[in-house]
């Protein structure tokens, strides 16, 4: 017998009071049960358990809100135990492929609370979204100026409901997840604690600032079982969605992201600034890594590259051209698609995209393609939430983000290889005249 007189039966499970003390016994039985008939009964009990360990979590919640701020009480860590319990079940539920609703749980179970790192100008649209959802409850705001975010939090919530927070300790205190917006270089050690503190982050892109501290970044996330998704935004633009769904074989791409100049993000270079959005757009329709790389890039108003083309070719004939500029006059987003018999030019500010295509011998039809518009980081969040409460794996996951900073990378390194054969043919041309 699995766990001794009994527990016979998994109808006879669904009688004990087992569930909620001993969660990895009702995962193994869930497991021992995988090929056989698994009553009804015993899921609407691990869903009653889940409802219940919720509800107790809430009302430690409630309580520890008349402790001292920063103090790891009983009640707090009664109510993260019932939380870890909780998640669990839903777990269990999940390894089985359930006869219980996934719907059902996911709407019984209480509103993840996210805090948000970093109150910059990306940190507050956070910040908006959050306390604005109905999926989620706003935690509060940390930053290394506790001013800006005092500033940040009476700008879209009355401080009782966004407080300052002081730490990545006070945070994990007090949220079950956050939303990483910082500069990039301080992403992996900010990421890595929150993880193992037993916080849940979104990382705005890139993912770090190096692909080593991208990889430790994954790691944790692994060791600790903590949801790490990352803030590639336009892989949640509705326009973007709509392309996925009628790609068939990619030939080719011509994408433009240019922009105004503005002060933000100048820690990093176009390419990591703006260029990875269409990197990562272009890895997730071909579904292949580059074989060839050419690049060229200048700086103009700063110290990093400021405009940047970049030619990518894939396996199998596909090419991308790729042209990112942080110094333009007008703000343009669109990137066009070629493949077999079809072209498809794509506005991802407009939110849409037409579909030309061409039937033999010369008839050319043309259509919209059905967008639902909404706002990118809001699906994001939202998106975000729902991996916090069911564990799934997110749209954005770590390891997909790596491959993008991989390639971002190695069009830098090209650019700094161009920008070396420039030079020196600079100065032969001096030196000859």
């Amino acid at each position: 017998m699995l766990f001794g007189e009994g527990l016979e039966t998994a109808s006879v499970v669904a009688e004990q009071p087992v569930l909620g003390s001993h969660p990895e016994k009702t995962l193994a039985i869930l497991q021992y049960h995988l090929h056989g008939e698994v009553p009804q009964s015993f899921f609407l009990a691990v869903e009653l358990e889940v409802v219940t360990l919720r509800l107790k979590a809430c009302g430690s919640r409630q309580e520890g809100d008349h402790q001292s701020e920063g103090r790891d009480t009983g009640t707090e860590r009664s109510r993260r135990h019932h939380l870890r319990l909780s998640s669990i079940l839903v777990d269990s539920i999940r390894v089985v492929g359930s006869c219980a609703s996934l719907d059902i749980l996911a709407l019984t179970l209480s509103k993840p609370r996210v805090a948000v790192v970093g109150a910059g100008s990306f940190g507050r649209n956070h910040l908006r979204i959050i306390h604005q959802s109905d999926q989620a409850e706003l935690a509060g705001v940390l930053d290394t100026n506790p001013e800006r975010a005092a500033e940040a939090a009476s700008s879209h919530a009355s401080t009782n409901s966004c407080p300052v927070l002081t730490s990545l300790e006070d945070l994990a205190g007090k949220a079950d997840a956050a939303v990483v917006a910082t500069p990039t270089h301080t992403h992996a050690e900010i990421g890595r604690r929150l993880m193992e503190l037993g916080v849940d982050v979104l990382i705005e892109k890139p993912i770090a600032q190096t692909s080593d501290e991208a990889r430790m970044l994954i790691e944790t996330s692994g060791r600790t079982g903590r949801i790490l998704q990352v803030g590639h935004l336009e892989r949640f633009n509705p326009a973007v969605v709509a392309l996925e769904a009628v790609i068939t074989k990619p030939l080719f791409f011509e994408v433009h992201r240019l922009s105004e100049f503005s002060p933000r993000s100048l820690d990093v270079d176009v390419v990591l600034d703006l260029m990875i959005h269409d990197i990562d757009i272009v890895l997730t329709l071909t579904k292949q890594q580059p074989e060839e790389i050419r690049a060229a890039g200048i700086h103009i108003l700063s110290e990093k590259v400021d405009i940047a083309n970049v030619r990518i070719q894939f396996p199998g004939g596909c090419v991308a051209n790729l042209t990112a500029s942080r110094v333009s006059t007008e703000r343009v987003r669109k990137l066009r698609l070629f493949q077999p018999h079809e072209y498809i030019s794509l506005d991802y500010s407009r939110q849409d995209a037409v579909r030309f295509t061409v039937t033999p011998p010369l008839s050319i039809g043309y259509a919209p393609l059905s967008v639902s518009k909404d706002e990118p980081l809001r699906l994001e969040l939202e998106s975000f939430f729902a991996s916090v409460v069911s564990r799934a794996v997110p749209r954005v996951t770590g390891q997909q983000a790596l491959a993008a900073l991989e390639v971002a990378q190695d069009i830098l390194d090209k650019i700094e290889a161009h920008a070396r054969l420039v030079a020196q043919a600079l100065n032969v041309t001096g030196k000859s005249s």
